[in-house]
């Protein structure tokens, strides 16, 4: 669940271009990595892949962008999936 609100983030910040781009990069991945990240099938190890596969899709711009407006939420994602499921409702 971290993996896709880090992607719902930086989403959120990508113009109307960036946005096709993106998804013009996920839906070239494989049926395996696109369909098993929107059904939330992949395992961790799976998602690290199909996050490198779809970084490796993007046009230089694009790494950019996701590298720039992404890295914040990186750091994020990996302290909640250190903690644990979701620890941050922990008291």
């Amino acid at each position: 669940r971290e993996f896709k609100n880090f992607g719902m983030e930086v989403l959120l910040t990508l113009d109307l271009r960036s946005t096709r781009e993106f998804f013009s990069a996920f839906f070239s991945l494989s049926d395996y990595f696109w369909q098993g990240f929107l059904s939330s099938r992949l395992s961790l190890p799976e998602l690290i892949v199909f996050g490198l596969s779809l970084f490796s899709k993007s046009s230089w711009e694009m790494r950019f962008s996701l590298v720039a407006k992404g890295l914040p939420g990186l750091i994020g994602m990996l302290t909640a999936i250190a903690k644990g499921p979701d620890s941050k409702y922990k008291k």
